[in-house]
């Protein structure tokens, strides 16, 4: 009992600063060692969990369908989609150079 309170004495002695990193180190002490401690136990509990009786046999889950849309384009639509972009992409810059001068 004795030793307790001389340690007490020695940290009440301390500067503020060092009082405040003594009690961070300590939290930060404890709390690895209940991660050390909880850590395994809730491992356990999960994996006994999720093998538990079949979870998602009582489930009505519906089927999933996803639709199949064909993408390949020949060379010849790419050709005309190319043509009909340039035809575009010049008629606009022409309106655009004619409304321009026009200002």
């Amino acid at each position: 009992m004795a030793r307790g309170n001389k340690i007490l004495h020695q940290l009440r002695k301390l500067p503020e600063s060092q009082k405040k990193i003594i009690v961070w180190a300590l939290t930060i002490l404890i709390g690895i060692g209940m991660l050390v401690w909880l850590a395994p136990r809730l491992n356990e509990r999960m994996r006994a969990s999720i093998q538990g009786p079949g979870i998602l046999e009582g489930l009505p889950l519906p089927e999933v369908k996803i639709p199949s849309f064909d993408t390949s384009v020949s060379e010849k639509e790419l050709r005309a989609l190319e043509e009909q972009l340039n035809s575009l992409q010049e008629t606009g810059s022409s309106s655009k150079e004619h409304t321009d001068g026009e200002q």
